[in-house]
């Protein structure tokens, strides 16, 4: 629901900017002058698309299988240590987790996951320390998978 939100919210803001005053009223404010670019960047290249559906489709079911591996592999770190998370709240708690970490607030995300974990999912009863846990497991296993594949990079000559 709450990415719904953001998607309408998104599409509503960009028609009412698309044109008139509003549109230059929020351009006169230096501060949303980047952003707005970036939108119609976005919406430039989106729109490039429409006649690609088959790559849209694949693109989109790529990105939906990407986000049930991460919501698999979250719901084994809880199984790990034994708690149960409903599917439906994991998917949409792990998806706004996602969304917020998109944004440039801290390198990698660092402490933005961690705390909507434990501020997402204790809104359904779990604990800060379990879904403390639940973040940082994720994020050690996530570095040493980065680090091994660094690794490779760096003796890449000498391996081949």
């Amino acid at each position: 629901n709450i990415i719904i939100l953001i998607f309408l919210t998104l599409i509503i803001t960009y028609l009412l900017l698309r044109n008139g005053a509003l549109k230059k009223t929020f351009c006169k404010l230096r501060l949303l002058t980047p952003l707005w670019k970036k939108i119609n960047k976005l919406l430039e290249v989106l729109y490039n698309y429409r006649h690609h559906k088959k790559v849209l489709l694949s693109t989109f079911i790529i990105s939906i299988i990407f986000v049930l591996f991460g919501v698999f592999s979250t719901y084994l770190y809880f199984l790990s240590i034994a708690i149960k998370v409903p599917l439906l709240e994991l998917i949409l708690i792990y998806t706004v987790t996602q969304l917020m970490g998109l944004f440039p607030i801290s390198i990698n995300s660092i402490g933005i996951t961690e705390g909507s974990y434990i501020i997402l999912f204790g809104l359904i009863g779990i604990s800060s320390v379990d879904a403390l846990t639940v973040a940082l497991i994720g994020r050690v296993l996530l570095m040493l998978v980065s680090l091994s594949g660094g690794i490779a990079f760096i003796l890449r000559d000498k391996l081949i």
